[in-house]
């Protein structure tokens, strides 16, 4: 990316998909999404974790199905095969779980997955945005 007059790269991923400058922030991620906001457009900034709950709902409808059908036979095929089932539909709510910082405009927002990233490492973004957005607003006339 070539930089602004005057702007300096204040923080980048490690894939270096997200780059937070003195000006702006941006999301590059190929043919599949091309995301700038401007930090005077930047109205607010989260962390938070998106997750599919009806997935756990689904494994209790499992495991009470396998109960309903296996009666007082805990061992029968039928009970095994809906524990199972719902043990690995629990399994795919737990890795489906990901955490992302938000970063919203009026117009647009950038969801950022931080698979690997520690929640201080992403307080840290977002300190370093707040701090670069304040800075850039106190250079700014008017």
């Amino acid at each position: 990316m070539e930089l602004l007059p005057g702007e300096r790269t204040v923080s980048e991923s490690s894939d270096e998909t997200v780059l937070l400058t003195t000006h702006r922030v941006r999301l590059d991620r190929g043919t599949r999404e091309f995301v700038t906001i401007t930090l005077h457009q930047v109205a607010s900034c989260s962390i938070g974790t998106r997750s599919h709950p009806i997935l756990l709902v689904l494994a209790a409808v499992v495991w009470l199905g396998a109960f309903q059908f296996a009666g007082e036979r805990m061992g029968t095929i039928p009970f095994l095969i809906g524990g199972i089932a719902g043990a690995l539909i629990v399994l795919l709510y737990v890795l489906s779980r990901e955490q992302n910082i938000v970063i919203a405009s009026a117009g647009e927002s950038i969801r950022i997955k931080t698979r690997g990233m520690s929640r201080e490492a992403c307080v840290q973004f977002v300190d370093d945005l707040e701090r670069a957005k304040l800075a850039l607003r106190a250079r700014s006339p008017g």
